[in-house]
């Protein structure tokens, strides 16, 4: 009985399967490095912290900083000089623990004499994962924030 079965597949249909399998993986890690490029270079838009006044004299954007290791993201201040005239300030963070903890850095800028001004801190996280309680200091004030690294 030499019977041949109906589900035989020819040696050419499993090298089109084979070819169509590999360009459709192709194609779909081209697309996809391609679209996680895209992603990257996207940045949310930080908001405008609330205008700091002779009573409040550093606001913050925002109190809590969610980062993965390595990530860096931008919080923006307000400072009131309450001095008669303008001076250099430059933004500055410390965080405990400071093992692998995440730095900040800011650019000098001269206050306004009697008035508020904006200034931006880059934050860089380390690379430990851990929830990290930060003080930002710019002139003779400071704030507390959080920054978790996960």
């Amino acid at each position: 009985m030499n019977k041949k079965g109906s589900m035989e597949l020819s040696v050419n249909s499993i090298v089109i399967l084979v070819i169509a399998i590999v360009m459709l993986g192709l194609i779909l890690g081209f697309v996809k490095s391609k679209f996680g490029d895209i992603s990257k270079n996207v940045e949310i838009e930080e908001p405008e912290p609330a205008q700091a006044t002779a009573s409040d004299t550093l606001t913050l954007s925002r109190t809590l900083v969610v980062l993965s290791p390595g990530e860096k993201a931008a919080l923006r201040l307000s400072y009131y000089d309450n001095a008669a005239t303008g001076t250099s300030f430059t933004p500055s963070m410390i965080c405990s623990p400071t093992a692998g903890a995440p730095s900040g850095e800011g650019l000098a800028k001269v206050s306004i004499a009697g008035g508020a001004e904006s200034y931006s801190l880059r934050i860089t996280a380390g690379i430990t994962k851990e929830l990290y309680i930060c003080t930002v200091t710019l002139g003779n004030a400071n704030k507390d924030i959080t920054v978790k690294v996960v």
